[in-house]
């Protein structure tokens, strides 16, 4: 049997009883065709054992039957080359971590890693471990898992459909919030005055608190200056907190400068549901916050 490139995917020529060759990714019945030349001479050679096996002991080869070191050593091998070399070094450390772990539960094969496997493994991680930082365990094995169904070593994925740990919203950029809300505190809540064009004074529930555009996050990271989503709450404040497409603000940009106001409110302020009432309902974009003008 022999490989040849078509159309941009490999197809395997040379197959027993018939005159055609095939595509890689069909005749090894797998859910993507197969582009990467490292990966079809992978395969060629899986094939090849498995035939040199049959002829010797008439038994061929089943999925799943690689070791669970050598599966992750050549996933490795064959994933680390699209990655920075930092992410290398720690996927490394994290699979390193996981594969000790399923040899000390005498887990051979990948065939065998379940829910409950995986389960069992983030309990014996640290304690002090954040959930964002259980999450890149969780999606790196997932993802090998997921290798391993389109390389042929596995029938299915059990893993596609674990759930990921809860985090905090956390906007791109944005510093932790050095506000510490009362328990159940709303946006209903909280009051925002402004007290000029860059510092504004917070009050929620009997707590009091001073700031300025940098410490909730919305400075522009070129100009050192106010960025467009406070120039819009800074307009919300002088519009009785509603923003309409009459307004002066308004554009074809208003729903995404309103999302991403949105987004930066939820991380400062960490509170998960919106802060804006349903347009819909409102026909306009209504912030639930009190705001006031300087």
């Amino acid at each position: 049997m022999f490989l040849y490139r078509r159309n941009n995917r490999y197809w395997i020529g040379g197959i027993p009883g018939k005159k055609t060759g095939q595509p890689l990714h069909k005749f090894l019945k797998l859910s993507f065709p197969v582009t990467d030349k490292q990966t079809a001479e992978l395969l060629l050679n899986r094939l090849k054992m498995e035939e040199i096996k049959e002829q010797l002991f008439g038994i061929p080869a089943k999925t799943g039957t690689i070791l669970t070191r050598d599966f992750y050593m050549e996933y490795s091998r064959f994933c680390d080359r699209s990655k920075t070399r930092s992410t290398v070094k720690s996927d490394a450390f994290r699979l390193k971590r996981w594969v000790s772990f399923l040899e000390q539960k005498n887990i051979d094969s990948p065939a065998e890693i379940s829910k409950l496997v995986l389960n069992q493994f983030i309990a014996t991680l640290p304690e002090e471990m954040s959930n964002a930082a259980i999450n890149r365990y969780v999606c790196l094995i997932r993802a090998s898992l997921k290798w391993g169904v389109c390389i042929g070593y596995l029938n299915e994925n059990p893993l596609l459909d674990f759930p990921r740990l809860p985090e905090p919203s956390r906007y791109r950029g944005q510093k932790e919030s050095g506000i510490k809300l009362p328990p159940n505190t709303k946006w209903e809540d909280i009051t925002l005055k402004f007290l000029d064009g860059h510092n504004a004074l917070i009050k929620a529930k009997g707590l009091k608190a001073r700031v300025d555009y940098k410490e909730m996050g919305f400075e522009d990271k070129k100009t050192r200056l106010p960025n467009r989503q406070w120039k819009l709450l800074y307009f919300l404040a002088e519009s009785r907190g509603e923003l309409t497409w009459k307004d002066s603000e308004a554009n074809q940009l208003i729903k995404k400068k309103k999302q991403l106001l949105a987004q930066a409110l939820k991380a400062y302020f960490q509170i998960d549901e919106d802060p804006f009432l349903p347009y819909k309902q409102e026909k306009a974009y209504k912030i639930k916050i009190r705001l006031i003008p300087e």
